[in-house]
Protein backbone atom coordinates (compact mmCIF):
# COMPACT_ATOMS: atom_id res chain seq x y z
CA UNK A 1 0.00 0.00 0.00
CA UNK A 2 1.05 3.67 -0.74
CA UNK A 3 2.24 5.55 2.06
CA UNK A 4 -0.09 8.26 1.48
CA UNK A 5 -2.89 5.84 1.49
CA UNK A 6 -2.82 5.26 5.44
CA UNK A 7 -4.54 9.05 5.55
CA UNK A 8 -6.99 7.55 4.54
CA UNK A 9 -10.19 5.68 5.94
CA UNK A 10 -11.21 2.36 4.74
CA UNK A 11 -13.79 4.02 2.52
CA UNK A 12 -11.34 6.60 1.27
CA UNK A 13 -9.08 3.47 0.59
CA UNK A 14 -11.58 1.92 -2.20
CA UNK A 15 -12.73 5.00 -3.39
CA UNK A 16 -8.71 6.02 -4.63
CA UNK A 17 -8.94 2.73 -6.47
CA UNK A 18 -10.48 4.96 -9.30
CA UNK A 19 -7.28 6.13 -10.06
CA UNK A 20 -5.66 2.65 -11.50
CA UNK A 21 -9.02 2.31 -12.64
CA UNK A 22 -9.02 5.28 -14.73
CA UNK A 23 -6.00 5.29 -15.94
CA UNK A 24 -6.60 1.89 -17.17
CA UNK A 25 -9.57 2.44 -18.99
CA UNK A 26 -8.13 5.42 -20.48
CA UNK A 27 -4.88 3.52 -22.03
CA UNK A 28 -7.67 0.77 -23.28
CA UNK A 29 -9.39 3.40 -25.11
CA UNK A 30 -5.96 4.40 -26.33
CA UNK A 31 -5.42 0.69 -27.82
CA UNK A 32 -8.55 0.58 -29.28
CA UNK A 33 -8.32 3.29 -31.61
CA UNK A 34 -8.99 6.58 -29.55
CA UNK A 35 -6.00 9.23 -30.15
CA UNK A 36 -7.56 12.18 -29.46
CA UNK A 37 -6.22 13.62 -26.06
CA UNK A 38 -9.32 15.74 -25.41
CA UNK A 39 -11.39 12.66 -25.81
CA UNK A 40 -8.99 10.87 -22.97
CA UNK A 41 -8.92 13.61 -20.34
CA UNK A 42 -12.79 13.54 -21.37
CA UNK A 43 -12.95 9.76 -20.45
CA UNK A 44 -10.72 10.70 -17.07
CA UNK A 45 -12.75 13.25 -16.35
CA UNK A 46 -15.95 11.88 -16.43
CA UNK A 47 -14.66 8.54 -14.98
CA UNK A 48 -13.51 10.31 -11.51
CA UNK A 49 -16.45 11.88 -11.54
CA UNK A 50 -18.91 9.10 -11.11
CA UNK A 51 -16.70 8.06 -7.69
CA UNK A 52 -18.56 10.61 -4.88
CA UNK A 53 -15.29 10.78 -2.59
CA UNK A 54 -12.78 11.41 -4.98
CA UNK A 55 -12.48 14.88 -6.87
CA UNK A 56 -10.33 15.41 -9.78
CA UNK A 57 -7.93 18.53 -9.74
CA UNK A 58 -6.48 17.84 -12.72
CA UNK A 59 -6.02 15.89 -15.98
CA UNK A 60 -3.12 15.90 -18.05
CA UNK A 61 -2.57 14.35 -21.44
CA UNK A 62 1.10 15.54 -22.59
CA UNK A 63 3.72 14.65 -24.60
CA UNK A 64 6.35 12.15 -22.75
CA UNK A 65 9.34 14.43 -23.86
CA UNK A 66 8.38 18.22 -23.82
CA UNK A 67 5.26 17.72 -21.62
CA UNK A 68 3.60 19.72 -23.80
CA UNK A 69 -0.22 19.15 -23.20
CA UNK A 70 -1.30 17.33 -26.79
CA UNK A 71 -4.19 17.44 -29.22
CA UNK A 72 -3.32 13.76 -30.40
CA UNK A 73 -1.51 11.11 -29.22
CA UNK A 74 1.08 10.32 -32.14
CA UNK A 75 3.69 8.08 -29.89
CA UNK A 76 3.77 7.99 -26.40
CA UNK A 77 2.03 10.73 -24.04
CA UNK A 78 2.14 10.79 -20.17
CA UNK A 79 -1.50 10.66 -18.81
CA UNK A 80 -1.41 12.03 -15.36
CA UNK A 81 -3.93 13.08 -12.47
CA UNK A 82 -4.01 14.21 -9.42
CA UNK A 83 -7.44 13.40 -7.24
CA UNK A 84 -8.01 14.67 -3.76
CA UNK A 85 -9.45 11.42 -2.13
CA UNK A 86 -10.77 12.88 1.80
CA UNK A 87 -7.83 15.51 2.67
CA UNK A 88 -5.14 13.34 0.45
CA UNK A 89 -4.05 13.96 -2.63
CA UNK A 90 -3.65 11.29 -4.55
CA UNK A 91 -1.34 11.26 -7.50
CA UNK A 92 -0.62 8.65 -10.79
CA UNK A 93 -0.08 8.63 -14.01
CA UNK A 94 0.75 6.11 -17.13
CA UNK A 95 2.36 6.35 -20.56
CA UNK A 96 0.38 5.11 -23.14
CA UNK A 97 1.89 4.78 -26.70
CA UNK A 98 4.33 2.99 -28.65
CA UNK A 99 5.37 0.81 -25.50
CA UNK A 100 1.97 -0.60 -25.49
CA UNK A 101 0.82 -1.52 -28.95
CA UNK A 102 4.72 -3.11 -28.89
CA UNK A 103 3.62 -5.20 -25.98
CA UNK A 104 0.06 -5.96 -26.99
CA UNK A 105 2.13 -7.99 -30.22
CA UNK A 106 4.08 -10.04 -28.22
Amino acid sequence: MSSRNTYLNPQERLAAAILFRVLSAARLAYDSGECRADKLRTLVRGTVAAESLAKLQYVSCADDETLEEAETVRGKALLSMVVSVGKTMQIDNFVIGLIQKALLRI
